[in-house]
């Protein structure tokens, strides 16, 4: 393999590598969950539902008043957040 080659194969990887990061990047990022869950209300909570919230830091965010219903925080750092009398499920 000459040098040329080489350069090509490993940006071609680069690449590859690239993409599939944002291929599973989180449905919100951390400005938009914080923007959300300022301007929620008891009355009108937050809605996450079945949104993939995974690989953010929402350490110490305040979820007491939003809709966790098939969100999914895998990897996502939650020191100190407040999930408290939230909503996982829909009402009955």
């Amino acid at each position: 393999m000459n040098a040329r080659t080489a350069t090509i194969t490993i940006g071609w990887a680069l690449l590859c590598a690239v993409a599939c990061l944002n291929a599973t990047a989180a449905d919100l990022s951390l400005d938009q969950v914080r923007s959300m869950l300022s301007s929620a209300a008891p009355s009108r909570p937050a809605d996450f539902s079945g949104k993939d919230l995974s690989d953010l830091d929402l350490s110490r965010l305040d979820f007491r008043k939003a809709n966790l219903r098939g969100v999914s925080f895998f990897g996502s750092k939650l020191v100190q957040s407040d999930f408290v009398k939230r909503r996982w499920s829909a009402p009955t």
